[in-house]
């Protein structure tokens, strides 16, 4: 696909995201809590809407895998001068060591289960992983995921910055 090459404010295009997820958030009693450093560097180069839709697909995920009344924690930061790092911190159900790593592989869906050991099957092909993996690398950037079950897990999404 062909990437637009649009100056782009992440905390805009963070708060829009944030904000596209209020009915499913109420609606689990979730809370989600944002946090930025150093916002008047971190503009990207490139495509609002498919940067949107590969953040989306992760805070998505982290909201939907999480037992009700959770909390999400999105941070961004200037990482190293170069790049931003943003972050999407849930204290969810967690992914298996053996699902953990096939996650961004296309189609993959996995087996999320409580601490007590119930399936948790929200609807969804297997692809949301794989497309916001694919539309980070398309940018020139990284993702990468840590997670522990019945812990949580921290999906990490590096973007360089624009010379601006």
């Amino acid at each position: 696909f062909v990437l637009r090459q649009d100056d782009l404010n992440l905390e805009d295009l963070i708060w829009h995201v944030v904000r596209g997820m209020d009915p499913e958030v109420k609606r689990a009693n979730h809370k989600i809590l944002v946090m930025m450093k150093a916002l008047t560097a971190l503009h990207v180069i490139g495509d609002d809407q498919r940067l949107r839709w590969a953040l989306g697909h992760l805070l998505q995920n982290s909201v939907r895998y999480m037992e009700e009344g959770g909390r999400v924690y999105v941070t961004v930061e200037n990482s190293d001068g170069g790049h931003a790092a943003i972050q999407i911190i849930d204290l969810g159900v967690g992914i298996s060591d053996k699902d953990l790593p096939h996650v961004f592989d296309r189609f993959y869906r996995g087996e999320p289960r409580t601490v007590g050991g119930k399936l948790l099957d929200p609807r969804g092909l297997g692809q949301g992983l794989f497309i916001a993996r694919t539309v980070t690398e398309a940018h020139g950037g990284y993702l990468t995921v840590r997670s522990t079950q019945g812990q949580g897990s921290i999906f990490t999404m590096v973007l360089p910055l624009s010379a601006n």
